[in-house]
């Protein structure tokens, strides 16, 4: 079975395409690495994958159904921190 599918997924921002015709998929029990240039598109194909912004075009699919960050079903699937990870300059070991 398909974990990830992700077809044809284009993104626009402000009106300027920024990443076009996006395609793969994971297979369960498998493991995906986006590698590329600052600025190739990695952080919004994981902002996507988990709900945070939406394709302009194309799909993507997580086991099977629409990404919903909405829906409880979902966010049991999927859990993510996509950026920097949040910490208070206050606390000691």
């Amino acid at each position: 079975m398909v974990a990830v599918l992700v077809e044809d997924a284009s993104f626009n921002r402000g009106g300027v395409l920024v990443l076009a015709g996006v395609t793969f998929n994971v297979a369960e029990g498998s493991a995906l690495c986006l590698t590329g240039a600052n600025g190739s598109g990695k952080t919004t194909v994981l902002r996507a994958l988990s709900g945070v912004v939406q394709p302009s075009a194309g799909r993507i699919l997580v086991a099977g159904e629409p990404v919903d960050e909405r829906s409880p079903a979902f966010r049991r699937r999927l859990a993510a921190l996509v950026g920097s990870v949040p910490f208070s300059l206050t606390l000691t070991a």
